[in-house]
């Protein structure tokens, strides 16, 4: 099996196959497979490769890309991320659906027209989700503010585009729509109901993300244990974790986080390093946020074992994707466990039963990556004085990954 449409296809990987048959018919011959970008495009045409380009989800992600790239807006166009959520849709017979472009089919049902009360909107939160609903509310009319406590836009995405090199296009794409509509943006705002009843907002949109469930293992509070949260909130400040070395590490880390946000290449080819993850990792969550950990890692030469206490790994990835995920970690040589109940984490590894055998791995880092749970707290305390609050996102029950959160975002922006 050949991967043709995926992440990990190079752009343009097959445009040697219309080269080559250019040289022996006179008829014009087209390309496709993994082209996005319409200045690489035109670059294949100028070189005689092709006469023809084809651009199937790229279009998708943006209708107006042919447009805009005609008019030199490179910077407007919403570029195809290939995380063939669309093919997924399609195979399973549902609506055609799109990651970045939450209208894929259902353009006749979001009309993008202006509306005819202007309200005043507060979104609370400023990743994928947040942003979406931001510049939709924006865009049809309403005065909208943006908050985050960090400072800087893109909340979860900051730390996916370091693992994944098909993010940072999008995050600099939502970044920039929402600059350039006019709203006000506050970075670096503690947000609590008294400063919500301050700016006595119409609508509150709540997109404050999830927080990291509760762990009933034992050791599971150990310095050697990191989470998704443990990254996130080194992007504001260094976690106080471990003795006085990693504590120093953490301060080095976070940082780092925080002024090379821009250069996610950079930040990935620093997972070389012993930290914060050392040589033999211990994933424990096979869904997809734990594969795609797992395949950077081994990717950087790390010994990693993924851990899934559910019988399939990869349970969340869909049908496009998931073979490859897997032919990729068997390439790695991940060690891949299902059906997993971890007893104990400890700080040389990790203690877990197989089938009633007891088994030990080990690790000199354990990472979690398991789904992350709502935290109501601010949103009932926003209610409690009379505001209307519409969670979207991994803060709301739906949550999800890019799809599901741009979906719930455009959906809150535009329904207001």
């Amino acid at each position: 099996q050949t991967p043709m449409v995926q992440q990990w296809v190079k752009p343009g990987q097959y445009v040697y196959l219309a080269e080559e048959i250019k040289k022996v018919i006179k008829v014009p011959v087209m390309t496709a497979y993994r082209i996005w970008d319409p200045k690489h495009a035109d670059q294949i045409i100028a070189e005689g490769k092709a006469d023809l380009v084809g651009m199937a989800r790229a279009l998708v992600a943006d209708p107006e890309l042919p447009n805009k790239a005609l008019n030199e807006q490179f910077n407007d166009i919403n570029y195809c991320i290939a995380c063939c959520r669309c093919l997924d849709t399609a195979i399973s017979h549902l609506c055609p659906s799109c990651a970045v472009n939450a209208r894929v089919g259902r353009e006749a049902v979001y009309k993008m027209k202006p509306v005819r009360e202007r309200k005043k909107v507060l979104v609370i939160g400023g990743g994928p989700s947040g942003m979406e609903a931001a510049r939709v509310a924006a865009w049809r009319g309403h005065t909208v503010t943006l908050c985050d406590r960090n400072h800087h836009l893109g909340g979860a995405l900051l730390l996916a585009q370091i693992l994944n090199p098909e993010l940072p296009k999008f995050l600099r794409y939502m970044v920039h729509q929402v600059k350039t509509t006019p709203m006000e943006i506050k970075l670096g705002t503690e947000m609590d109901a008294e400063y919500v009843d301050f700016l006595k907002p119409d609508v509150v949109i709540l997109a404050t993300g999830g927080v990291p469930p509760k762990v009933d293992i034992a050791g599971a509070e150990l310095p050697n244990v990191l989470s998704s949260h443990d990254m996130l909130e080194a992007m504001r400040h260094a976690p106080r974790k471990g003795g006085p070395f990693n504590r120093m590490m953490w301060l080095f880390g976070s940082r780092a986080l925080q002024r090379m946000t821009e250069k996610p290449d950079n930040l990935h080819q620093m997972l070389k390093m012993p930290f914060p993850f050392k040589k033999n990792v211990v994933i424990i969550g096979g869904g997809f946020s734990g594969c795609e950990l797992a395949d950077v890692l081994a990717d950087l030469g790390k010994k990693v074992t993924l851990l899934e206490p559910s019988k399939r790994l990869g349970y969340d990835i869909g049908i496009t994707t998931r073979w490859v995920v897997l032919m990729r970690l068997w390439g790695f040589k991940v060690q891949m466990e299902k059906n997993v109940k971890v007893t104990e984490i400890t700080k040389k590894g990790v203690k877990a039963t197989i089938d009633g055998k007891e088994k030990f791995y080990e690790a000199g880092t354990v990472v979690l990556t398991l789904p992350l749970t709502t935290d109501d707290t601010l949103a009932k305390q926003i209610e409690s004085k009379g505001y209307k609050v519409i969670r979207v996102g991994d803060c709301s029950a739906s949550g999800g990954r890019i799809m599901e959160a741009v979906a719930a975002g455009f959906k809150a922006g535009y329904e207001i």
